[in-house]
Protein backbone atom coordinates (compact mmCIF):
# COMPACT_ATOMS: atom_id res chain seq x y z
CA UNK A 1 0.00 0.00 0.00
CA UNK A 2 1.19 3.31 -0.88
CA UNK A 3 1.98 5.68 1.92
CA UNK A 4 -0.02 8.29 2.25
CA UNK A 5 1.90 12.00 3.51
CA UNK A 6 -0.49 12.01 6.64
CA UNK A 7 1.35 8.62 7.63
CA UNK A 8 4.76 10.07 6.68
CA UNK A 9 3.71 12.53 8.77
CA UNK A 10 2.82 10.52 11.81
CA UNK A 11 5.88 8.32 11.38
CA UNK A 12 7.76 11.64 11.51
CA UNK A 13 7.21 12.19 14.78
CA UNK A 14 7.12 8.79 16.23
CA UNK A 15 10.66 8.20 14.42
CA UNK A 16 12.16 11.58 15.03
CA UNK A 17 10.70 13.76 17.37
CA UNK A 18 9.56 11.40 19.86
CA UNK A 19 13.17 9.77 20.28
CA UNK A 20 14.69 13.22 21.02
CA UNK A 21 11.93 14.38 23.55
CA UNK A 22 12.40 10.75 25.28
CA UNK A 23 15.65 11.38 25.14
CA UNK A 24 15.48 14.89 27.63
CA UNK A 25 12.82 13.20 29.89
CA UNK A 26 9.56 13.86 28.07
CA UNK A 27 6.56 11.71 27.87
CA UNK A 28 3.84 11.32 25.40
CA UNK A 29 0.56 11.27 25.76
CA UNK A 30 -1.27 11.16 22.17
CA UNK A 31 -0.02 14.45 20.73
CA UNK A 32 1.35 16.15 24.29
CA UNK A 33 5.05 15.47 24.91
CA UNK A 34 5.20 16.31 29.03
CA UNK A 35 8.16 16.59 31.27
CA UNK A 36 7.66 17.43 34.85
CA UNK A 37 10.94 17.76 37.08
CA UNK A 38 11.82 17.10 39.86
CA UNK A 39 9.84 20.05 41.76
CA UNK A 40 6.87 19.57 39.67
CA UNK A 41 7.76 22.07 37.11
CA UNK A 42 5.89 21.30 33.46
CA UNK A 43 7.65 21.73 30.44
CA UNK A 44 5.39 20.97 27.42
CA UNK A 45 5.06 20.52 23.74
CA UNK A 46 2.11 20.29 21.74
CA UNK A 47 2.30 18.75 18.40
CA UNK A 48 -1.47 20.03 16.48
CA UNK A 49 -2.91 18.78 13.40
CA UNK A 50 -4.27 22.23 11.04
CA UNK A 51 -7.65 21.79 9.50
CA UNK A 52 -6.00 22.85 6.35
CA UNK A 53 -4.52 19.53 6.07
CA UNK A 54 -5.81 16.82 3.25
CA UNK A 55 -4.39 14.84 0.13
CA UNK A 56 -1.45 16.72 -0.81
CA UNK A 57 -0.21 18.28 2.75
CA UNK A 58 -0.05 17.89 6.02
CA UNK A 59 0.11 21.00 8.00
CA UNK A 60 0.63 21.21 11.80
CA UNK A 61 1.72 23.61 14.24
CA UNK A 62 4.08 22.75 17.64
CA UNK A 63 2.67 24.33 20.72
CA UNK A 64 5.37 25.30 23.31
CA UNK A 65 5.43 26.44 26.92
CA UNK A 66 6.40 25.81 30.49
CA UNK A 67 4.80 25.53 33.86
CA UNK A 68 5.80 25.72 37.50
CA UNK A 69 3.85 23.61 40.02
CA UNK A 70 2.15 26.41 41.96
CA UNK A 71 1.07 27.60 38.53
CA UNK A 72 -0.48 23.74 38.10
CA UNK A 73 -1.65 24.01 41.25
CA UNK A 74 -3.39 27.21 40.79
CA UNK A 75 -4.69 25.95 37.72
CA UNK A 76 -6.07 23.09 39.44
CA UNK A 77 -7.70 25.55 41.67
CA UNK A 78 -9.15 27.85 39.22
CA UNK A 79 -11.07 24.85 37.41
CA UNK A 80 -11.77 22.25 40.33
CA UNK A 81 -9.63 19.81 37.88
CA UNK A 82 -6.92 17.71 38.65
CA UNK A 83 -6.43 17.06 35.01
CA UNK A 84 -5.11 20.78 34.39
CA UNK A 85 -2.14 19.41 36.54
CA UNK A 86 -1.31 16.38 35.55
CA UNK A 87 -2.39 16.43 31.35
CA UNK A 88 -1.28 20.36 31.50
CA UNK A 89 -0.63 21.71 27.84
CA UNK A 90 1.31 24.37 26.10
CA UNK A 91 -1.51 27.07 25.62
CA UNK A 92 -2.64 26.88 29.28
CA UNK A 93 0.80 27.24 30.92
CA UNK A 94 2.28 30.41 32.26
CA UNK A 95 4.56 30.81 28.84
CA UNK A 96 3.70 29.33 25.12
CA UNK A 97 4.86 29.58 22.21
CA UNK A 98 4.69 28.62 18.93
CA UNK A 99 7.69 26.66 17.56
CA UNK A 100 8.64 28.75 13.93
CA UNK A 101 9.41 27.01 10.49
CA UNK A 102 13.19 27.82 9.47
CA UNK A 103 14.32 29.32 6.42
CA UNK A 104 14.02 27.47 3.35
CA UNK A 105 17.55 26.09 2.48
CA UNK A 106 18.58 26.87 -0.99
CA UNK A 107 16.98 23.34 -2.80
CA UNK A 108 15.67 22.28 0.05
CA UNK A 109 11.70 21.35 0.80
CA UNK A 110 9.36 23.75 1.29
CA UNK A 111 8.64 23.04 5.08
CA UNK A 112 5.89 25.52 5.85
CA UNK A 113 5.91 29.23 6.73
CA UNK A 114 5.87 31.27 9.50
CA UNK A 115 4.44 28.86 12.31
CA UNK A 116 2.24 26.59 10.35
CA UNK A 117 5.02 23.47 9.08
CA UNK A 118 3.90 21.41 6.45
CA UNK A 119 4.53 18.12 4.48
CA UNK A 120 3.54 18.10 0.92
CA UNK A 121 5.35 15.53 -0.13
CA UNK A 122 6.07 11.88 1.75
CA UNK A 123 9.89 11.84 0.95
CA UNK A 124 10.19 15.18 2.61
CA UNK A 125 8.71 14.24 5.84
CA UNK A 126 12.30 12.99 7.16
CA UNK A 127 14.08 16.73 6.23
CA UNK A 128 10.82 18.18 8.20
CA UNK A 129 11.48 15.61 11.40
CA UNK A 130 15.44 16.65 10.93
CA UNK A 131 14.19 20.99 11.19
CA UNK A 132 12.05 20.51 13.70
CA UNK A 133 14.19 18.37 15.93
CA UNK A 134 16.56 21.25 15.46
CA UNK A 135 14.75 23.78 16.54
CA UNK A 136 13.30 21.62 19.68
CA UNK A 137 17.07 21.38 20.60
CA UNK A 138 18.40 24.82 19.68
CA UNK A 139 15.34 26.96 20.92
CA UNK A 140 12.82 25.63 22.28
CA UNK A 141 15.06 23.37 25.18
CA UNK A 142 17.10 26.58 25.90
CA UNK A 143 14.23 28.79 26.43
CA UNK A 144 12.21 26.57 28.72
CA UNK A 145 14.96 26.40 31.05
CA UNK A 146 14.87 30.36 31.00
CA UNK A 147 11.27 30.51 32.17
CA UNK A 148 11.07 27.88 33.95
CA UNK A 149 13.78 29.91 36.29
CA UNK A 150 12.54 33.74 35.64
CA UNK A 151 8.53 32.13 36.77
CA UNK A 152 10.55 30.47 39.89
CA UNK A 153 11.98 34.01 40.80
CA UNK A 154 8.95 35.82 40.07
CA UNK A 155 7.03 33.50 42.56
CA UNK A 156 9.96 33.80 45.11
CA UNK A 157 9.36 37.44 45.02
CA UNK A 158 6.03 37.42 45.26
CA UNK A 159 5.52 34.93 48.51
CA UNK A 160 8.30 37.63 49.89
CA UNK A 161 6.88 40.80 49.09
CA UNK A 162 9.93 42.32 47.94
CA UNK A 163 8.45 44.73 45.55
CA UNK A 164 11.42 45.77 43.53
CA UNK A 165 12.29 42.56 42.31
CA UNK A 166 8.53 42.02 41.15
CA UNK A 167 8.82 44.48 38.93
CA UNK A 168 12.41 44.04 37.75
CA UNK A 169 11.73 40.57 36.94
CA UNK A 170 8.41 41.31 35.00
CA UNK A 171 9.37 44.24 32.51
CA UNK A 172 12.75 42.41 31.80
CA UNK A 173 11.56 39.21 31.09
CA UNK A 174 14.16 36.36 28.90
CA UNK A 175 15.67 37.16 25.60
CA UNK A 176 14.69 33.65 24.00
CA UNK A 177 13.54 32.54 20.78
CA UNK A 178 10.59 31.56 19.92
CA UNK A 179 9.01 34.48 21.42
CA UNK A 180 5.80 33.53 23.07
CA UNK A 181 2.80 34.77 25.35
CA UNK A 182 3.90 35.42 29.13
CA UNK A 183 0.48 35.71 30.73
CA UNK A 184 2.94 37.11 34.51
CA UNK A 185 4.09 39.94 31.92
CA UNK A 186 1.46 42.48 34.52
CA UNK A 187 2.18 40.53 37.79
CA UNK A 188 2.67 43.88 39.20
CA UNK A 189 -1.08 45.07 38.33
CA UNK A 190 -2.62 45.66 41.82
CA UNK A 191 -5.22 42.70 42.29
CA UNK A 192 -3.34 40.34 39.64
CA UNK A 193 -4.97 37.14 39.47
CA UNK A 194 -2.06 34.82 40.19
CA UNK A 195 -0.31 36.89 42.74
CA UNK A 196 -3.56 36.82 44.99
CA UNK A 197 -3.81 33.20 45.22
CA UNK A 198 0.18 32.82 45.89
CA UNK A 199 -0.38 35.07 48.86
CA UNK A 200 -3.48 34.26 49.94
CA UNK A 201 -4.87 31.12 48.18
CA UNK A 202 -7.87 33.19 47.34
CA UNK A 203 -9.49 33.19 43.58
CA UNK A 204 -10.43 35.79 42.08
Amino acid sequence: MQRTIRQAYLDMIKSQLAPLLRAHGFARSSGTFRRFDAEGDATLLDVQGSTGSGRHASLFYVNVGVSTSRWLLFREAQYADPRMRTHATATTAQWWARLRVPQQLVGGPDLGSGDCWSISAVEDAEACGTALCEVVKRDFLPAATAWVAQYHALEHAVLSGAEDDITRLASNPPATSPQGIDLLRRITDDGHFYAQWLRHGTLP
